[in-house]
C-alpha cells in the first residue's frame, strides 16, 4: 500500500488493530511486520499520536542532494533548472536501467544552470506505468523543482538511493549546441539510477558535463 501511493510520505497509517483483519492476520504480526519496516526507515512512530510513512529531506525546498562548491567548506552555488520539454517514448536508454515498460517512459529534457554561467544538460526517464500524468503537465509546472521532492510530494514515491556511472565521453552535436561547446568537444557523461522500495528503480538520468570551475559534492545531504 505504501509502495503504491495509497499511503504516502506524512501520511498517519491505521492502528495495529484495524490493520490485522485488513490482512486477515494476527495482531502480532501486523505488530511484527510494522517494526521492521519502522526498523528500515519506511515508517515513524511518535509516542501517543500513531505511525506514519517516513518523509525524506529531499521535502525541504533548501535541501538539495547534489551540491556545486568553489572550494571544501565554501558555499553552495545558486542552481536553476529550466524544463526545456516533457514527454512520452517508447524506447530509449533508460531500457538497460529501468527494465522494459510496457507503457514506455516519460523524458524530461532540463537545463542545469550553476550561478548563472555553468550548464548541465539533463535527460531523465521515468517509466510511464507508474509516472504516466507527468507527460501532459505544461513545462512550467516543472521549472525550478527538484524531481525528487516532486515525485514524492505528487506521487508518493520517495527515492531512497542513488546509484552513480561516470565516464568521459564525446558530446552529441544537440549536446554541443546547448552548452556553447566547440565541435568534438568531450566532458563527463554522469548516469544515475534512482531507487525507491525495495530498491525498485524509479529514474534514469543521465547529465553532460563540460569542464568548469566547480567542485561537485555528492551525497552531503541524506534522504
Amino acid at each position: 500500500m505504501i509502495e503504491n501511493g495509497k499511503w504516502r510520505p506524512g501520511n498517519r497509517i491505521h492502528s495495529e488493530n484495524e490493520l490485522a483483519p485488513l490482512f486477515k492476520v494476527s495482531v502480532a504480526t501486523i505488530r511484527s511486520a510494522l517494526a521492521k519496516l519502522v526498523e528500515e526507515g519506511v515508517l515513524v512512530r511518535t509516542q501517543g499520536v500513531g505511525t506514519f510513512v517516513a518523509r525524506t529531506k529531499l521535502l525541504t525546498p533548501q535541501v538539495r542532494y547534489h551540491q556545486f562548491i568553489r572550494r571544501p567548506g565554501g558555499p553552495i552555488a545558486d542552481v536553476a533548472i529550466k524544463v526545456l520539454s516533457v514527454c512520452r517514448v517508447r524506447e530509449g536508454p533508460a531500457v538497460k536501467f529501468l527494465g522494459r515498460d510496457p507503457a514506455g517512459y516519460v523524458r524530461l529534457q532540463r537545463l542545469v544552470i550553476i550561478d548563472d554561467q555553468h550548464r548541465i544538460y539533463s535527460l531523465s526517464y521515468l517509466p510511464a506505468s507508474r509516472f504516466g500524468t507527468l507527460a501532459s503537465l505544461p513545462v512550467e509546472e516543472l521549472d525550478g523543482v527538484p524531481l525528487y521532492a516532486y515525485l514524492e510530494n505528487r506521487f508518493g514515491t520517495p527515492t531512497l538511493k542513488n546509484e552513480h556511472f561516470m565516464r568521459v565521453v564525446r558530446f552529441p552535436k544537440a549536446v554541443r549546441r546547448l552548452l556553447h561547446r566547440p565541435r568534438a568537444a568531450t566532458g563527463c557523461l554522469w548516469e544515475f539510477v534512482a531507487l525507491s522500495y525495495r530498491d525498485i528503480p524509479i529514474e534514469y538520468r543521465c547529465n553532460y558535463l563540460s569542464e568548469m570551475p566547480l567542485r561537485l559534492r555528492i551525497g552531503f545531504t541524506s534522504f
